[in-house]
């Protein structure tokens, strides 16, 4: 009988371990839907656009959706509309348009367009059938984002930059207010920016625009003068009374005349006296003067100015 032999454990084979290894490019899969990922994140970010808030003393109707504007193009619509902390304020958030980031600037201004009615002007009357909006200019201050609306229109912004803007000094207020017009006979030609004391109070100054197309119409000698739209003469002949437009019955008016021989042309900054009443011989005066070529007929002759 033949013993069969006893392995021992060194005899018995030994079973080797070693990491499994994948191909490269099993890497490549997530690594490319990560970058897709951040591509298509990058891009939904940069097609919301910039948020900035906008504080208003009162909503008025701006809820979400109500478009921001600049110069009639929307650039933006309100996203969420809140109360302050405090409860004092309205706390508009509004998303640019991508391409309309460069506004969140310090200095650019906003405010509300809606329906605005009183005896120097009627604005916003588009907001009546549609929807109001948020209007902006734009600053050029360094990035900001958030901004404090004007409860009014900046007048100054409607009004054309090559304008002549002049200062007048009177005694009294009367009835003269911003938005006031300046008439050259009883044809508007500008409008009051702004009424207010003088530093040492001993007058009141008004700062006056004067529209491009008539800035040649104010000369050195030119005089200017409060009128109320009406006038009464109590002579031989009896009671005459004079009434002019509605508006400067309501609102008054600033009147201007300059002499046959006119001055020499003005620039911004100039000061003129605002007198109660004119001196007979201003109602008189007649100069030729050209204006704006924008206001004569096609292919009509400019008259020559007469000195």
């Amino acid at each position: 009988m033949t013993d069969t032999p006893a392995h021992t454990e060194s005899d018995l084979p030994l079973a080797c371990t070693a990491p499994a290894t994948r191909p490269w490019w099993v890497w490549l899969i997530p690594a490319l839907a990560a970058v897709f990922a951040l591509v298509l994140a990058s891009v939904y970010y940069a097609q919301r656009g910039h948020a900035i808030t906008v504080v208003l003393s009162q909503g008025h109707g701006v809820e979400v959706g109500t478009a921001v504007r600049c110069r009639g193009i929307v650039i933006g619509k309100v996203e969420n509309v809140r109360l302050s902390e405090d409860f004092t304020q309205v706390e508009a958030i509004v998303r640019l348009e991508p391409d309309a980031s460069g506004i969140a600037r310090a200095g650019s201004r906003f405010w509300l367009v809606r329906p605005r009615v009183n005896v120097n002007e009627i604005s916003g009357l588009e907001t009546l059938a549609g929807a109001r909006y948020l209007s902006a200019v734009p600053g050029d201050g360094p990035r900001q984002g958030r901004f404090i609306a004007l409860d009014e229109p900046p007048a100054i912004e409607t009004l054309a930059p090559d304008g002549l803007e002049i200062h007048l000094t009177a005694h009294q207020r009367g009835s003269v207010q911003p938005g006031t017009m300046i008439l050259y006979r009883q044809v508007p030609i500008g409008t009051v920016l702004s009424v207010g004391l003088a530093g040492d109070a001993a007058s009141v100054e008004l700062r006056a625009y004067i529209e491009p197309a008539y800035a040649t119409l104010v000369r050195e000698n030119s005089r200017f003068w409060n009128v109320s739209g009406v006038g009464v003469d109590l002579g031989f002949g009896g009671l005459k009374l004079q009434v002019d437009s509605l508006q400067t019955v309501l609102a008054g008016g600033i009147a201007m005349a300059t002499p046959d021989r006119p001055g020499e042309p003005v620039r911004t900054g100039r000061r003129f006296e605002l007198h109660p009443q004119p001196e007979p011989e201003w109602l008189a005066w007649q100069p030729r003067i050209s204006i704006g070529a924008e206001l004569l007929p096609a292919g009509a002759p400019r008259p020559e100015m007469v000195r």
